[in-house]
């Protein structure tokens, strides 16, 4: 099966925002392991736009479920993690 929605994270921030708060926090779980794995490799902007990302949906997670699990360690790893 191939993907073919949005590509980059500016995208999916701006698509995001119309979807319900459920789709919100399973684009936090998705949006943090992007994170997580690119923390190995890759251009150091690309790393500040996903750490912008998670931390956006981590507030909006936070609004809505509380201060869940996913929200305090996406937080702990977009804030302390040294590009």
């Amino acid at each position: 099966m191939t993907y073919r929605g949005v590509e980059t994270l500016e995208e999916k921030m701006k698509w995001v925002q119309s979807k319900n708060t459920f789709i919100k926090l399973l684009m936090l779980y998705d949006s943090f392991w992007s994170l997580n794995e690119r923390h190995v490799g890759g251009p150091i902007e690309r790393q500040a736009q996903w750490e912008k990302g998670v931390l956006l949906l981590a507030d909006e997670a936070e609004k809505n479920y509380g201060n869940i699990r996913i929200v305090t360690i996406a937080r702990a790893v977009a804030q302390n993690t040294e590009w």
